[in-house]
């Protein structure tokens, strides 16, 4: 279903089929009914974030298997922590992000028996070193079940 509005959730645009035809033939994900629904405007489509356009209108569960279909890329380039630090020169991607985490941690200023919120934590990784940096209890929300 389309809507011709704002969509905060993203929006629609016509890209190159290649582009998504190799991405999704390159993932061994089961079809299901969700998925068959959605495939021709997927492999025509791309979301873009914060713009205006036409919005699609997803099943939780269609939603839901994109995000895993990209958390599974996600760990493969950045393991558990999905974000970028920047990298002093004799460092590993792997170590510069853990040094951004323990500067987070320091400049968060937490203490053991804390409680700390994380929304849409993807799979979690950054926050849980910092809880184990910092003795603080994690609390995770994320709308996958990955």
């Amino acid at each position: 279903m389309f809507i011709k509005q704002f969509c905060p959730l993203g929006t629609i645009y016509e890209i190159n089929s290649i582009l998504l035809t190799s991405l999704l033939q390159a993932c061994a994900y089961s079809r299901s009914s969700d998925m068959n629904a959605f495939e021709d405007i997927l492999l025509n489509n791309m979301f873009l974030f914060g713009c205006t356009g036409h919005c699609l209108i997803v099943s939780p569960n269609f939603w839901t298997l994109m995000i895993d279909l990209v958390t599974d890329f996600y760990e493969y380039g950045w393991g558990q922590s999905f974000h970028f630090a920047n990298r002093f020169h004799d460092e590993t991607l792997a170590e510069s992000i853990q040094r951004h985490e323990s500067y987070l941690a320091l400049k968060m200023n937490l203490k053991a028996g804390d409680k700390v919120l994380d929304l849409d934590c993807d799979v979690g990784g950054s926050l849980r070193r910092i809880a184990h940096l910092t003795g603080t209890h994690v609390t995770d929300i994320t709308i996958s079940d990955y």
